[in-house]
């Protein structure tokens, strides 16, 4: 795998021009194998062409996914490359993947990621399929939908570390995306007023803050999507006109459902766990809402909101300590194969 990390100037220039542009490069630089090949390549879309519509937009940031090579690929020994490029603040950032022709027809029908870039391709996929799962519009009339789709993208810009800036929370920007982003959705889809949404991100915030308090700032738990889904689920409470009633509620079914995710550390795996929060969250606060809610007197809830987030804390810390350990060990031993592997 190559990654490539640079800016990007170009220039329309004459016949003319291109050959006094040689004459002077001679002496400073020396041309690759490439130099005086013929590049093919195939670009990569939805059905919909996400991708091109997505850039015609003018956006902060452009993707292309393509299939590159520079001879005519007749035979099985022919190396094409898979790229995956990104533009963003007028910095390009590319990835690629060596494959032969059989390499690539098996990746292509397992979807297996082998290595960074194909790892990227298969993410980006899995973002327009919850772009599809929105009726392909990035704000459609569904809450629920809008919010997973603008979460797990936010996400997945920070896990493969695009130069986009997101509010921290508690130190994590996961934890403020997760935290923030779904009440702003909802409130671009429903037409909630500008002082009802900063009412719920307060109130979000405050609660992400507290179970912090007591699980820790790192643990085996994951905090994105239990303490911050927690937070955003009670947010979702406030906008949907729930009182502090219903905002127990909610917390008691967070803390019956997901309360036990694991934190294997920052990776493709978090745009999941941000989908899966806010499916949790709009199906707690929604059922809570209607007056269905798991009793204290079950599980790990308490008899107030603040016992029942207190225990959720103490289930990372000190309960996962031995999760973690585990975590670490396979890891490791993850990491040990692949040395191996590669001697």
């Amino acid at each position: 795998m190559e990654t490539f990390i640079r800016k990007e100037m170009k220039y329309m220039i004459t016949d003319q021009q291109k050959q006094q542009l040689l004459e002077c490069l001679q002496s400073k630089i020396e041309p690759d194998i490439y130099f005086d090949c013929t590049i093919y390549s195939i670009y990569f879309d939805t059905k919909q062409l996400d991708l091109l519509r997505h850039c015609e937009g003018k956006p902060g940031l452009k993707q292309k996914a393509r299939l590159r090579s520079y001879q005519p690929a007749y035979d099985a020994t022919t190396s094409v490359f898979l790229e995956l490029k990104k533009k963003a603040a007028g910095t390009s950032f590319k990835t690629r993947h060596e494959f032969t022709l059989p390499d690539l027809k098996e990746f292509l029908l397992s979807g297996q990621a082998v290595d960074q870039a194909t790892r990227e391709l298969s993410s980006m996929l899995s973002r327009y399929e919850l772009l599809a799962q929105n009726g392909n519009q990035i704000i459609s009339e569904d809450e629920q939908k809008t919010a997973a789709l603008l979460c797990g993208a936010a996400i997945e810009a920070r896990v493969l570390g695009l130069p986009q800036p997101a509010m921290s929370v508690t130190g994590s920007g996961a934890h403020g995306i997760i935290a923030t982003m779904p009440l702003f959705a909802a409130a671009k889809v429903s037409g909630y007023d500008d002082e009802t949404l900063l009412r719920a991100t307060a109130l979000s915030d405050l609660i992400c803050m507290y179970i912090k308090e007591y699980s820790g700032k790192l643990s085996a738990f994951c905090g994105c999507a239990i303490a911050a889904g927690t937070d955003m689920a009670c947010g979702l409470v406030l906008l949907h006109g729930g009182g502090l009633i219903q905002m127990k509620q909610t917390i008691n079914n967070m803390a019956s459902s997901i309360t036990g995710m694991i934190c294997d550390g920052g990776n493709q795996g978090c745009t999941m766990k941000g989908v899966m929060a806010v499916d949790a969250a709009w199906r707690a606060a929604k059922m809570a809402l209607q007056g269905i809610y798991v009793f204290d007197v079950h599980g790990i809830n308490g008899t107030t909101p603040e016992k029942t987030m207190y225990n959720m804390g103490k289930i990372a810390s000190p309960g996962m300590i031995g999760t973690e350990k585990t975590i670490m060990d396979i890891l490791n031993q993850k990491q040990k194969e692949k040395e191996s592997r590669n001697a």
